[in-house]
């Protein structure tokens, strides 16, 4: 899913797409990442150029093969 360049500044509804492997949060308004635990077949990870200060939830990744901060 490819959400970057959206003005996005909180993360929700995760939970109802837990098939996702590709999440892209580039270039945001995000402050907190949580939720991440409700997605096990996530591989791909793109939260560039955001305001983050929290990250919850990534020791529950164990498909993720690229994080890119």
């Amino acid at each position: 899913m490819y959400l970057d360049n959206n003005k996005i500044s909180k993360i929700e509804g995760l939970d109802k797409i837990p098939e996702l492997e590709i999440l892209d949060l580039s270039n945001n308004q995000i402050t907190k990442i949580e939720g991440l635990d409700n997605l096990p077949y996530l591989k791909e990870l793109y939260l560039d150029n955001n305001q983050i200060t929290k990250i919850e939830g990534l020791d529950k990744l164990h498909d993720l093969e690229l994080l890119s901060i």
